[in-house]
């Protein structure tokens, strides 16, 4: 597996690589080449409760009106997580990259239309986000405290059928930020946060993505927490999801 992954990573940041180091040789201390501080990626496994709200033409009024609809789900799902870092520039700030992959089972588990409750059929959802990291505040203590801060930019695409706003596919640009911080070499933790300001699909929408995780030594575990705001007129529909995971970091 870190076989794999680091031939991924060394194909994707190639020419980057040849570019940054141009100039002199890279000045990375060994650590820091690793995106996840003590490891180059991760694999594990989520499980969600998604909400979601959607317009709908009611039936049960005189005169047609818009009301709003909900979706509750859940979903069952794997995910690849690939960062990594090749150079450091001159103001001692880092240079990387980082690639995600999702790929999940959704459950519907009931619709509410104009008052009544039905079943959903099940859905599929694929993910896969790839961005530019830029570290920006990077330290190492004699004790071996460790920590780094910095953000990114990139871009998306996903496909989630049961989802107003996104049935079809859709591509975003990407905007991040991620904080780690390591106690000592096994245990430390991080926050990141992910902001998509407009899809393909509709350029009047938000989405937020927050994600907080601990690790003891090769194992990681946390909580996520998605919401999105699509735009239909002056309304907003909201899409909230709730995960917990946990991951194996090579």
């Amino acid at each position: 597996m870190k076989h794999i992954a680091n031939t991924l990573l060394g194909t994707a940041f190639l020419v980057l690589t040849s570019s940054a180091s141009a100039g002199g040789e890279v000045r990375l201390k060994p650590h820091e080449s690793k995106g996840w501080m003590n490891a180059i990626g991760r694999v594990g496994g989520y499980y969600s409760m998604i909400s979601s709200e959607y317009p709908q033409v009611s039936t049960t009024s005189p005169t047609p009106t818009i009301e709003t609809g909900k979706v509750s789900r859940s979903a069952i799902g794997f995910d690849l997580d690939l960062m990594g870092f090749w150079d450091a520039t001159r103001f001692d700030t880092l240079l990387g990259a980082e690639m995600k992959l999702q790929l999940a089972l959704i459950k519907g588990d009931e619709i509410q239309r104009n008052g009544t409750v039905a079943a959903d059929t099940n859905k599929l959802f694929f993910r896969w986000d790839a961005a530019f990291d830029y570290g920006l505040l990077h330290f190492g203590t004699a004790k071996g405290v460790r920590g780094r801060l910095g953000g990114g930019a990139g871009f998306g695409a996903d496909y989630d059928s049961g989802r107003f706003g996104t049935t079809g596919g859709r591509v975003y640009p990407l905007l991040l930020a991620r904080a780690h911080l390591f106690l000592t070499e096994d245990f430390g933790g991080h926050l990141a946060y992910h902001y998509v300001p407009t899809t393909t699909n509709d350029a009047k929408i938000r989405e937020h993505r927050f994600e907080l995780a601990g690790s003891i030594s090769s194992l990681q575990a946390g909580v996520r927490y998605v919401l999105t705001r699509i735009y239909a007129g002056d309304t907003p529909y909201e899409t909230k999801e709730g995960s917990v995971f946990v991951a194996y970091a090579f």
